[in-house]
């Protein structure tokens, strides 16, 4: 099957209120906007958890050691690189309005990340007790329910177990960015709480407790985590493009990242950390364990599983006999070199079910995983020359099935022109990819795409794409 899409827009970017608009409504703009793009593989909820920090905890441009404003995912690398590189030659920025001077920067860009960013003087660290932690954080509840007044089916016949109402809550305790505790729970309409299926109250519970910049120690999470290297074609769960008409195509991970609150599904379980070797590279290591949804057979009195449920819901009798019946270990690491214009990674994991995965035979799913063992190894590079951004990764799963992508970005002026070039083999196996493509994994399909932006005076976007792709 071979497809050819082409794509012409001539759009307006909005420029989004900064200093009239209330928080709330801020936020509900940008998940607006970039929600019905329809190319970001995410959870809403992620989104609006990473912005709402942010206008809280807004992050300090001066501070070129972290790589806080990659969680930001509308902001490209090219544009933390000039930054970077601004402040680097004219020291550190005395005001906000210095960002008008960095010719990299386009006014829509500009406008975009202004509610997210301070200008704050960098002092030497100071050492940070664990007193000052636990006396001078901030909490922070928020609870909250929702429904649909107009009842469906499900609850008419009875066949939903639970009340139409989704009920919610988040704690969170944060010190500066150097602590954040959460702890969550979430019942999703038609489940039940603290009766039948759920006597355990609510039917997700989220914990994660993450420390940034203690030492040698750049970030570790202890509970739900994400992992984000490369062009996620190793591992890459949360939040992320799948394609892009704009042209913002290469991905910017922050490798580990607290999970969202609310987020069943599609995370890891355990511990994870990045420690800094040097000042340009780093080790990051995880580990996981967790209980996932799957769906089962019975054969002969034997169990058989068909496949991972993913869907969060547990509603029903049968939606809740899928919940937590397999166990996945994972453990893993990513060894980075990283300066203003070049980064190098090596990347790899190891995943163990408890029982074998092992999906009817059809046609269409001849090449899925099958068995209980997988391993992903990769290599991605991302390399800066003057205006032109190269990036790239190859990844192999446990039978050397191969998956790559390569492209470039090119910046002149108030234009951009992108291409890249993308082979996911037909049986490679990753249940944890979440790469550039049409295809809903990386996965047997060829394809090559480039990219023309162009934006013009009063937030004015042009945009023309063609996307060569076939699956084999």
């Amino acid at each position: 099957m071979k497809k050819i899409v082409i794509h012409i827009a001539i759009f307006c970017f909005p420029l989004l209120s900064m200093g009239q608009t209330n928080n709330n409504r801020l936020l509900e703009e940008y998940i607006e906007l970039f929600s019905e793009k329809e190319e970001y593989s995410s959870d809403e909820n992620e989104m609006l958890e990473t912005l709402q920090y942010y206008i809280e905890n807004k992050i300090n441009l001066n501070d070129t050691g972290s790589n806080n404003l990659s969680d930001l995912f509308f902001i490209e690398q090219y544009h933390i690189n000039a930054i970077r590189t601004y402040i680097q030659q004219h020291g550190q920025m005395l005001s906000i309005n210095e960002l008008y001077l960095i010719n990299s920067l386009d006014s829509t860009t500009l406008n975009l990340i202004l509610p997210f960013v301070k200008v704050k003087e960098v002092k030497p660290s100071q050492k940070i007790s664990l007193h000052d932690m636990l006396k001078y954080g901030k909490h922070n509840i928020t609870i909250g329910s929702k429904t649909i007044l107009e009842k469906s089916k499900g609850y008419i016949d009875s066949t939903y177990l639970g009340s139409p109402w989704r009920l919610y809550f988040k704690y969170q305790y944060k010190y500066h960015d150097k602590l954040l505790l959460s702890f969550s729970g979430d019942k999703d309409a038609g489940e039940e709480l603290f009766k039948g299926t759920q006597k355990q109250g609510f039917d997700h519970y989220g914990f994660s407790l993450m420390l940034n910049d203690i030492g040698l120690l750049k970030r570790v999470v202890i509970g739900n985590y994400n992992i984000q290297l490369g062009q996620g074609l190793c591992i890459w769960n949360g939040s992320g493009l799948n394609f892009s008409s704009d042209g913002n195509v290469s991905k910017y991970g922050k490798t580990i990242k607290n999970a969202g609150a609310f987020t069943e599904n599609n995370y890891l379980k355990g511990i994870a950390s990045e420690i800094m070797l040097s000042p340009k590279i780093s080790l990051t290591t995880f580990a996981s364990y967790a209980k996932r949804d799957a769906t089962f057979e019975y054969d002969n009195e034997n169990t058989i599983y068909r496949s991972l449920y993913t869907s969060g819901y547990h509603r029903t009798t049968n939606e809740y006999l899928k919940k937590d019946n397999i166990s996945e270990t994972i453990g893993g690491g990513s060894l980075k070199y990283q300066s203003n214009y070049l980064s190098v990674g090596i990347n790899g994991y190891y995943q163990h079910l408890c029982d074998s995965i092992m999906p009817k035979e059809n046609f269409y799913n001849a090449h899925y995983f099958r068995g209980q063992n997988n391993y992903n190894i990769g290599l991605d590079i991302n390399y800066l020359y003057r205006n032109i951004l190269f990036f790239g990764e190859t990844a192999f799963d446990r039978n050397l099935n191969n998956a790559s992508i390569i492209g470039s970005q090119m910046y002149i002026k108030n234009s951009k022109l992108t291409t890249y070039y993308r082979y996911y083999a037909v049986d490679y196996q990753n249940m944890y990819t979440n790469a550039l493509g049409q295809n809903s994994s990386a996965q047997n399909e060829q394809g090559f795409a480039t990219i023309l932006t162009c934006r013009f005076p009063r937030s004015i976007i042009a945009t023309a794409s063609l996307d060569v792709f076939k699956f084999p």
